[in-house]
């Protein structure tokens, strides 16, 4: 069985060690937030103003599903099928500290399936170094996640058992058009699992991360996001804070945006292919040019006021009230 919860083609065998060290420059390279930008910094205008907050808001909710998908599409076979002895294409010792597996085919638990391959130090189990390199062909987890494309992570940290439902782990994962149920995913980022702790603690950083959906595309650069999932009752609530910079299709230049109060009580219940409601408590800040900004404040699940400065001195000039549907269908 799959884990609870949560068409390229892949080299011979010795190319597995030259692409571990990608994927371990991807941790080397893909963590913190702030700094940075993609060229010239957004205007912020009347005419704008919704269309670029919508922008945001989109990328930035994507963002918080990015550890959660993750976590759901960690494949539970490492390398079990091949234990250390000869393997084809590659002669492993009895002494050799790790060993090569793959590419394996494996069934996901609903439907389609995962090409593997890698590098591992103890076949069917996962341990700190381990590689892992994966091609989804629309793999079905569960009822929330359909992933199809390409994700190769290192395991740079572990405590715990990955395949268990205690662990804290720091991944460094690359991207490869990996398409999930919330947008098509490119980039090199660091993701960090803990589920050790109540609530329990998920988070994703990167210089550079590309969100493609409903004919958008949107990139955070240098960015940090922070999520918690709590239980409340029968149902998981999250939080999360953010910080970073991004660009989009949908708007000329680049933005700055930071939460400035915790965005809390999001209701994590949806259906594929949706994402959850927003939180109805907190506050995001967007920063365009000369400090213009956005002051994004939820009135509640559904609905969401900006607080518009044009000049940048501080003063709201405009006050538009909308929904948080409006913003992420826009």
């Amino acid at each position: 069985m799959w884990r609870r919860r949560t068409q390229s083609s892949f080299g011979p065998p010795f190319v597995h060690l030259a692409l571990a060290g990608n994927v371990l420059l991807a941790f080397a390279c893909g963590s913190g937030g702030g700094g940075g930008g993609g060229g010239a910094t957004a205007p912020i205008t009347m005419g704008n103003a919704e269309t670029l907050a919508g922008a945001v808001v989109r990328a930035i909710h994507h963002s918080v599903f990015v550890p959660l998908a993750v976590d759901a599409a960690i494949p539970p076979d490492v390398g079990a099928l091949q234990a250390a002895g000869e393997i084809p294409g590659r002669d492993i010792p009895a002494t050799s500290p790790r060993a090569a597996f793959g590419p394996n085919v494996v069934d996901c638990d609903v439907s389609g399936d995962i090409e593997l391959q890698g590098d591992v130090a103890d076949p069917g189990t996962y341990t700190q170094g381990d590689v892992v390199m994966g091609d989804y062909t629309l793999c079905s987890v569960d009822l929330l996640y359909e992933f199809d494309g390409r994700m190769d992570f290192t395991i740079a940290s572990l405590s715990g058992d990955l395949l268990g439902n205690s662990y804290a782990t720091r991944l460094a994962v690359v991207f490869g058009a990996f398409d999930t149920s919330f947008g098509v995913l490119d980039g090199r980022l660091t993701v960090d699992l803990d589920t050790t702790t109540n609530p329990s603690a998920y988070g994703v950083s990167g210089s550079s991360l590309t969100i493609e959906e409903n004919g958008g595309t949107h990139t955070l650069v240098n960015f940090t996001t922070d999520v918690e999932v709590y239980p409340i009752m029968t149902r998981d609530r999250y939080a999360f804070s953010t910080d970073g910079q991004m660009t989009s299709s949908e708007f000329t230049g680049s933005v700055s945006f930071t939460t400035t109060a915790d965005l809390v009580d999001g209701l994590l219940v949806f259906f594929p292919g949706e994402l959850p409601p927003l939180p109805p408590n907190g506050e995001l800040r967007i920063l365009g040019r000369s400090n213009a900004s956005i002051r994004v404040d939820p009135v509640d699940t559904f609905d969401v006021h900006l607080n518009i400065d044009l000049d940048g001195n501080g003063s709201i000039d405009a006050l538009v009230e909308t929904t948080w549907d409006e913003l992420l269908l826009r």
